[in-house]
């Protein structure tokens, strides 16, 4: 695409989180596919976290007798750094430029950051380095939920006193830096980082790549499907809220099937499927293909987003552009691209409402319009020309 030229035969180093499950490392796939055209060289360097490679990380205990480690790996022609940090309990310090941070980044033409919040354009401040970034979500916001639900006493205690403030102190900082643009992925991003510093980019949001799916027809089977795609243990996606609308659903409408994709569901949530019976409706998929993924979005009636908080929900894009229609939580990102009463419904976080939207939108009379005003809404707002558009733009900033 003649929009990203600017990016032939660049070295490129982008920053991110561990590229595995989740919105942020679709996001990241989604850019490579964009600039992988232009330039053989690529880097993708992110914190390798102490959990899955403690001996990478220096803690407190080691700092006299440890360096920080790397490990590398390549993967369709994109090269991959897992960097080790400092003081790693304290999370904050994960992207300070170490001397690996240092050597990548020194060599790069080209520095993007594709990030959950800001912190992991930290380098790229401290080595007086331009950078775009693509953030997703405002520090607090991307973690608040998971400290408060996921944390013990002692550990919500040391985070309130040291982790949180300090990430916000930095976060003010990265926000003001003159090295760094920030391109928020929703207006939801635009809207909250601007408190801070007001963001004058316009939002990125994410690629569809409208040639991977088809839209089919919906609620035509014998059963009405409704799914969600993602961490189903994370407290952030308030997976308990849809099981409970779930099942009041079903007193209603018997001939519902539940689809879940992602891994387990928390204990918690898993002992309620199994008292409530939801599990005798329950098709739970773990582990999929990309292409198996898109199956299951193109067999699911209904997408439901029941989360506390999203920068954006590519999940929700996605199944959209295979027709479904869709109900979200006023969880951010997601409010919009979801139009009440034209592609599906914007609910509080009450099971009984989420309840009574879900059996609006079974019994809506023409639900084929719902079904193809989504896929309209994906095809006019997030297609791979606009975003190209809007990222080689945003590189001007780094070639000059």
């Amino acid at each position: 695409m003649k929009d990203l030229a600017s990016l032939k035969n660049k070295k490129i180093f982008i920053s991110t989180i561990l590229p595995e499950k989740g919105g942020v490392p679709q996001l990241l796939r989604n850019a490579l596919a964009l600039i992988k055209p232009y330039t053989s060289e690529i880097t993708v360097g992110y914190y390798q976290p102490r959990s899955i490679s403690p001996d990478l990380s220096v803690s407190t205990w080691e700092l006299f007798r440890k360096t920080i480690g790397h490990i590398e790996s390549e993967k369709d022609g994109v090269k991959y750094v897992g960097i080790g940090s400092y003081l790693p309990e304290l999370e904050n310090f994960n992207y300070y430029p170490s001397k690996t941070w240092k050597e990548y980044i020194n060599q790069a033409d080209i520095c993007i950051c594709i990030s959950g919040s800001i912190l992991q354009a930290l380098p790229f401040h401290l080595l007086k380095k331009k950078c775009v970034t693509w953030c997703a979500t405002p520090y607090k916001e991307d973690r608040i939920d998971r400290v408060s639900l996921s944390y013990g006493k002692l550990r919500r205690i040391f985070d309130a006193i040291f982790v949180m403030p300090f990430g916000l102190f930095l976060e003010k900082i990265l926000l003001r830096s003159k090295y760094i643009k920030v391109l928020p992925l929703s207006e939801y991003t635009k809207k909250e980082l601007s408190k801070v510093r007001e963001i004058k980019s316009p939002t990125l949001g994410s690629p569809i790549n409208m040639k991977e799916f088809t839209q089919v027809p919906k609620f035509k089977g014998k059963e009405i499907r409704i799914g969600f795609v993602g961490r189903l243990a994370d407290p952030r996606k308030n997976i308990t809220i849809l099981l409970k609308a779930i099942e009041k659903v079903r007193e209603i409408v018997p001939n519902i099937k539940l689809v879940f994709c992602g891994e387990q569901l928390s204990d918690e949530d898993r002992k309620y499927v199994e008292e409530k019976g939801i599990n005798q409706i329950l098709e739970h998929h773990s582990f999929v293909t990309r292409e198996e993924l898109i199956t299951i979005y193109e067999s699911i009636d209904l997408f439901v987003i029941p989360s506390l908080q999203e920068g954006l929900a590519i999940v929700g894009l996605e199944a959209m552009a295979t027709g479904s229609p869709i109900i979200t939580t006023k969880c951010g990102g997601p409010e919009e691209y979801v139009i009440n009463g034209k592609n599906g419904y914007i609910v509080d976080f009450d099971h009984e409402e989420l309840k009574d939207r879900i059996i609006d939108i079974i019994n809506f009379k023409n639900k084929d319009e719902l079904s193809n005003n989504s896929r309209k809404i994906v095809e006019d707002n997030y297609s791979i020309e606009s975003f190209s558009n809007k990222l080689s733009n945003a590189l001007k900033f780094v070639l000059n």
